[in-house]
């Protein structure tokens, strides 16, 4: 299963940080480390305690921790983090292959305290074509697309120029102003997402499996279950299109486009 967290940008001030905060809640060994400045080179042993000196002697915005130790390996336990001052976004990416192996509601609620704005559970591969931009992706995997809604993007390179606009796809995930949005299988909002979303009207969906408050600020939707066969499934597609719609979430993501762009 993976799950996406994110916080307003520099929440913390450096991986190191994000490191520090991470860790307890992981229940497996990671094996290996990489980052764009303390560990350049690639994949590296993991020593906790050097990790956090050389992420903070470099200022690292970044780290992978990975339980594997080659990069050609199949990636199933990770932790990622990346402080993108462009989309002004602090956003941790998890993967685990038992949900058991990290303790998701600690880590969630210690995010809450944190100003967390939001964070989703959901299947990479099942989810993924919902968010699939690039024409040459559906060209290599000989998927049409012909049929779908385009975009126009003058100032990327011509091969570029043209490409899937996903806007109106329920599934689709947009990493956009201090969140990452997605009306996934399973959300969490966070205190730092009350700004934009009505909690009274999203704790009011009819249709959600589960919604509970969690904390006075952190509420939990379960909006149908993660390991469903097909996200893609007219059932599913139609409950995440009416999710947005209740949650008001296509407007949320406008607006924070628009903050990105300003």
């Amino acid at each position: 299963m993976d799950y996406s967290i994110t916080f307003p940008v520099n929440t913390f001030a450096d991986s190191a940080a994000a490191l520090a905060f991470v860790r307890p809640f992981l229940h497996i060994p990671f094996e290996s480390i990489t980052s764009t400045r303390a560990y350049a080179d690639g994949l590296e042993p993991f020593d906790p305690e050097e990790a956090l000196q050389r992420l903070g002697e470099k200022q690292d915005t970044m780290f992978r921790i990975t339980s594997e130790t080659s990069e050609t390996a199949e990636d199933r336990n990770s932790v990622v983090f990346n402080n993108r001052r462009d989309e002004k976004v602090a956003h941790f990416m998890l993967r685990f292959e038992n949900r058991s192996d990290v303790d998701l509601d600690a880590l969630v609620r210690a995010a809450g305290e944190k100003g967390m704005t939001f964070a989703y559970a959901y299947d990479f591969w099942k989810a993924y074509w919902q968010s699939v931009e690039v024409i040459n992706t559906y060209q290599v995997a000989k998927k049409p697309y012909d049929h779908l809604k385009k975009k126009i993007n003058p100032k990327m390179p011509p091969f570029l120029r043209e490409s899937i606009d996903i806007s109106d796809n329920p599934g689709h995930q947009q990493l956009t102003f201090s969140m990452k949005l997605m009306a996934a299988p399973e959300m969490w909002f966070g205190p730092g997402c009350w700004e934009y979303f009505d909690r009274q009207r999203v704790a009011s969906f009819p249709d959600a499996q589960v919604i509970e408050w969690i904390t006075p600020e952190i509420l939990h939707v379960r909006l149908f279950d993660a390991g469903t066969p097909d996200y893609e499934a007219a059932n599913i597609l139609r409950l995440q299109q009416q999710f947005r719609q209740w949650s008001r979430m296509d407007e949320v993501e406008a607006l924070l486009q628009a903050k990105l762009k300003n």
